[in-house]
């Protein structure tokens, strides 16, 4: 039997005996699983109204219904009801902690991911989420701390072992960055987000072929990552190789046409060679001055000069 067909089976045994309790609890979890999140919610707050303050699962399960309405103000309320009933268990401390974490409140969320790991110091999720705000507060080298401990637990976890890569390229471990991303890449080999970030690195440190290399795998593996392709269209002009950087450049404004920093990337291209196609994209990028991170004042200066 599947979900919705036990679904059926409950909602009849429900409507022939409104005193069912068990069957009405089971109901509301399966309707809360399936997504059918208004229909849960009108059973959870009957239970609440006949068990009130004897079950705090029962307000947990309100708080993850409200969280899944998107009113997270009495998402908030019942968390902190099934907490009052029952302060020890993580599920409870766990979900509101989640909650403030992502309305941004970091010291609040704080609060109840440490409670969690009061009583579980083995919670890989807690540790990931703690990693979160401690990253979020600048506290860099908690958020470390926190990510390596919940890729020790959990070695599935890519995104912590990226966000852990990530760290240490904020604290100016490049070199622990780059080794990190690389072991990234070895467990996770289609993590196109861990080949972007390397091929920054690379170009940053003026390490062209490997930004190049890294760069390619990147857009290998998601075609659609316009950064990758301004990073490369860079490297290209740079070096003078403005064919290759055409081609690129071309293959980015397939992904979006209304990019102000690509059009100025063409101007670059042609400002030696073609001073129609030239002039053109100078103005193509101040048309697209929203989407731009370039100066404008020195481009409309630039054009003011060369537009005669």
């Amino acid at each position: 039997m599947d979900k919705f067909e036990k679904i059926h089976e409950l909602r009849d045994i429900v409507k022939n005996d409104n005193q069912n309790f068990q069957a009405m609890r089971e109901l509301s979890v399966l309707l809360l699983d399936v997504g059918l999140n208004e229909e849960a919610l009108k059973y959870l707050l009957d239970l609440v109204n006949i068990f009130k303050d004897d079950d705090p699962r029962l307000y947990y399960n309100l708080g993850i219904t409200w969280e899944k309405l998107n009113n997270n103000k009495m998402a908030e309320k019942n968390y902190l009801k099934a907490i009052s009933l029952d302060e020890n268990e993580t599920d409870f401390n766990y979900n509101l902690g989640l909650l403030y974490l992502n309305q941004k409140k970091y010291d609040k969320a704080l609060k109840y991911f440490n409670k969690v790991m009061e009583i579980d110091k083995n919670d890989a999720n807690t540790y990931f989420n703690l990693g979160q705000i401690y990253l979020n507060q600048q506290n860099i080298e908690f958020a470390i701390n926190s990510f390596k401990k919940a890729f020790s637990l959990n070695p599935f976890d890519s995104i912590a072992l990226y966000n852990l890569a990530y760290c240490y390229f904020q604290n100016g471990d490049i070199n622990l960055s780059i080794e990190t991303y690389n072991k990234l890449i070895q467990k996770f080999p289609d993590y196109s987000w861990a080949y972007f970030n390397l091929g920054s690195i690379y170009f940053l440190l003026e390490e062209n072929n490997l930004a190049i290399e890294y760069l390619k795998k990147t857009i290998n593996i998601n075609p659609k990552d316009l950064n990758a392709y301004k990073i490369l269209a860079k490297i290209y002009i740079k070096q003078q190789q403005y064919n290759k950087a055409i081609e690129v450049i071309g293959k980015a404004l397939e992904i979006n046409n209304f990019d102000g920093d690509l059009y100025y990337y063409l101007s670059r291209c042609y400002k030696d060679s073609d001073n129609e196609k030239y002039i053109l994209n100078l103005k193509q990028a101040l048309k697209n001055y929203q989407n731009i991170s370039y100066d404008i004042n020195l481009i409309k200066k630039e054009l003011k000069t060369y537009d005669k």
